[in-house]
C-alpha cells in the first residue's frame, strides 16, 4: 500500500488517462489492425472518462476470437504483443494496465 498510495491519485485521474489514450492513438494511427477508442473531451473530467464504444470480444476468449470475429487467436496475440512492445521500446510509453 505504501508504494501504491503516492501514485493512486494519478491513476484515478481520467484527464491524464484521456491524454494517454490520445498518445496511444497517435502512436498507432498508421496501424490498421489496432483500434484506440476516441476520447470525448467534452464529456471527460478527472472523475469520468468517456470514449467511443469499439465492438469486440475479451482477449482471453480464443473461441470467440476465432468463431465470432473470424480471426486467428495466435495472430491476435502476436499483434497485441508487438503493439505493446512497440509502444514501450519505440515510443517509450509503458502502459501498465492493458484492458482485455
Amino acid at each position: 500500500v505504501d508504494e501504491i498510495a503516492p501514485h493512486l491519485p494519478r491513476e484515478l485521474d481520467f484527464v491524464a488517462e484521456a491524454a494517454n489514450c490520445r498518445r496511444c492513438a497517435k502512436t498507432f494511427e498508421r496501424w490498421p489492425d489496432v483500434v484506440v477508442p476516441e476520447v470525448f473531451d467534452e464529456a471527460t473530467s478527472a472523475r469520468v472518462l468517456t470514449m467511443s464504444w469499439e465492438p469486440g470480444v475479451n482477449g482471453t476468449r480464443k473461441d470467440e476470437i476465432r468463431d465470432e470475429l473470424g480471426l486467428d487467436p495466435t495472430a491476435v496475440a502476436a499483434l497485441v504483443s508487438t503493439a505493446f512492445a512497440f509502444l514501450t521500446f519505440h515510443d517509450g510509453h509503458v502502459h501498465c494496465d492493458p484492458h482485455a
